[in-house]
């Protein structure tokens, strides 16, 4: 039975342009080139440290907050290591500055929201203390070392990392207060910053990377072991999560909303799911979903299995019993929203 004053909301799959495509651009994206670079690109602002995940079709390339204007401003970019990883179909190649590959198309004639972005590369999040002013110099209760830590207000975590790291950007740490922080979760010291000091330390069965205990300055904070709850989890769900069943599937799990275009990549232990703004109401209210191919990319662990739906893989639990949202995931604007008292 529905429980009384809660909400059901009809949606479908997020259709619409992608982010980071040939320009033009949409209207929260610059069209930027890169001193030292041929070419140019469509780059969404990343003012949270966090950059949208929706690409064009075909692209492998990683969505991270690479680049950054004379004035300090930070913009995505898509960190590609060959041409096939960018819309080569579209034109675009992967072009490589200091090291690291950008996905670029042909020159295109600039409009007025056009932006100059310099070849240095935006400093890198997670890094061996000193940290940025959006960064607290983090210890955990249980290892030894510190890091370098954004926030996570939103769930999300900033993308970028140190040069030759592939530890993943987690929102996983929380002090005693509750607010989060992200870190990077590996499970070999080769996933971290090795070449800096740094080395995979392991709590609770998640390991994180640190560096040797540096000086702490006046932002530093501790963080408790426990390891803050994931996303995506069975419900029933967080406060910044929606209870949500899709149309045609069995079963519900818990849903952030993507309001940036971004999602929280926080998940479930043993998840390989991606994150992603799949789904939307008809009042184009966005949802993120795990996309998946196979039951062992989701929390099967916990229950949760693989359904396809249009041809897209979302990882469901098995119902629970109260919603509190409700989302269908077909592509007809038939469906409607309403509210039961």
């Amino acid at each position: 039975m529905m429980r009384k004053g809660s909400l059901i909301l009809c949606a479908s799959l997020a259709q619409g342009s992608s982010h980071y495509e040939k320009p033009p651009c949409q209207t929260d994206e610059k069209q930027v080139q890169v001193q030292g670079l041929s070419g140019d690109m469509c780059s969404p602002a990343c003012t949270t440290g966090s950059c949208p995940t929706d690409v064009v079709s075909g692209v492998t390339a990683s969505p991270t907050c690479a680049l950054q204007d004379t004035s300090g401003n930070k913009y995505c970019a898509l960190i590609c290591s060959a041409d096939s990883d960018c819309d080569s179909a579209g034109g675009a190649s992967c072009q490589s500055i200091q090291g690291t590959g950008i996905c670029t198309y042909p020159t295109s004639a600039a409009p007025s929201n056009s932006v100059s972005v310099i070849t240095t590369l935006a400093t890198a999040h997670y890094e061996k203390p000193p940290c940025q002013t959006d960064e607290k110099q983090v210890q955990v209760q249980g290892l030894s070392g510190d890091m370098c830590s954004p926030a996570c207000t939103t769930g999300s975590c900033p993308t970028d990392v140190v040069s030759g790291v592939t530890a993943s950007p987690t929102c996983a740490l929380q002090d005693t207060s509750g607010n989060k922080y992200c870190a990077l979760i590996c499970s070999a010291d080769s996933d971290c910053d090795s070449a800096g000091g740094a080395s995979c330390q392991s709590i609770q069965g998640t390991g994180i990377c640190t560096y040797p205990t540096s000086a702490a300055p006046s932002n530093s904070v501790s963080v408790i072991t426990t390891l803050a709850t994931a996303h995506y989890e069975k419900p029933p769900c967080q406060t910044d999560e929606k209870q949500v069943q899709v149309q045609g599937l069995s079963g519900d799990m818990c849903s952030p909303a993507c309001t940036t275009g971004s999602c929280p990549t926080d998940v479930v232990s043993g998840v390989t799911a991606s994150p992603t703004c799949a789904l939307q109401d008809t009042s184009g209210n966005k949802y993120c979903a795990l996309i998946c191919s196979a039951d062992s990319d989701c929390d099967s662990a916990g229950g949760a299995s693989c359904q396809s739906i249009q041809g897209t893989g979302i990882c469901t639990y098995p119902t629970a019993g109260t919603m509190t949202a409700r989302i269908l995931a077909t592509l007809a604007s038939s469906s409607h929203e309403s509210v039961l008292v």
